[in-house]
């Protein structure tokens, strides 16, 4: 398929970490996936305090591996479910106050 080296290591520790939180419950059958259990991986990478482009990363990760899945008949049914957002981070912006002081130095 022509992945960089990174781009496998990327999808190699990302389904690893999913697959591996599914056989903790017990899930050992691809077709046992559903969108409820992705959405529960993905809350518990929010409890873990990732930033929102991890989840997001994640997220995109996990949609991969389940077309595939799909795609090559270990799942009946695509799993679908939405991809979070990932929130924008304001630039801080100094207030007139700080701006003048600033100024005021040059």
């Amino acid at each position: 398929m022509r992945c960089t080296p990174e781009t496998l290591a990327f999808y190699t520790y990302t389904a690893s970490r999913f697959i591996t939180l599914l056989e903790s419950q017990s899930m050992n059958a691809p077709a046992e996936v559903d969108a409820p259990r992705v959405r529960a991986y993905l809350a518990k990478l929010i409890g873990e305090d990732k930033a929102s482009s991890t989840v997001n990363d994640h997220t995109r990760a996990e949609r991969t591996l389940l077309r595939f899945r799909h795609a090559e008949k270990y799942l009946p049914e695509p799993v679908i479910f939405a991809l979070p957002k990932v929130e924008q981070e304001r630039n801080p912006v100094l207030s007139v106050e700080e701006l003048s002081r600033v100024l005021a130095r040059l």
